[in-house]
């Protein structure tokens, strides 16, 4: 199961591929059009499939992809399937009123690049768990302990208590 969908406008690839590689880097699998549409299949079918199979829509907003219809498909889909649609605002643009109230992260300046993908990873580790963070991370709680231990290898502990 994929757990990402990214929806662009093709005048964004670059900043989508960015996106992209950086998130599977860190252990998130990513459906894009540009490496997942296979040759000999109805496109609008594949995407749809695609939709149905992942967790969270990455919805990129520009001015480029807020007037495309494909895009606009894509997340109006997303909706109609109760999808969790996270904004990522590249540049100031008008967004669909349906989508006015969720709150999006902002890229608009790529000077703070950094702190945005920072955010973005933040939230979406809320509601995806990246496929190799089970591997680098070791999960301990103690016999009626109420909180449980979460460690790295590397003799780093972070103490989180259950809520």
């Amino acid at each position: 199961m994929n757990t990402l969908f990214i929806s662009y406008a093709h005048a964004n690839i670059d900043f989508a591929v960015r996106i992209k590689k950086q998130l599977e880097r860190i252990g998130f699998k990513i459906w894009q059009d540009k490496e997942n549409l296979r040759g000999g299949l109805d496109w609008k079918l594949q995407i749809f499939d695609a939709l149905m199979d992942v967790d969270i829509v990455l919805l990129i907003l520009s001015e480029a992809s807020v007037s495309s219809r494909f895009v606009r498909m894509e997340w109006k889909t997303a909706l109609k399937r109760n999808k969790k649609i996270l904004p990522v605002l590249l540049e100031t643009c008008i967004i669909p009123k349906e989508l006015i109230n969720i709150q999006y992260i902002d890229f608009s300046n790529l000077s703070n690049y950094s702190d945005s993908f920072s955010s973005l990873v933040r939230d979406l580790s809320d509601n995806v768990r990246p496929e190799n963070l089970a591997s680098r991370f070791q999960v301990k709680q103690k016999s009626g302990d109420s909180s449980i231990q979460i460690g790295q290898a590397q003799n780093v502990t972070i103490k989180k208590t259950k809520s």
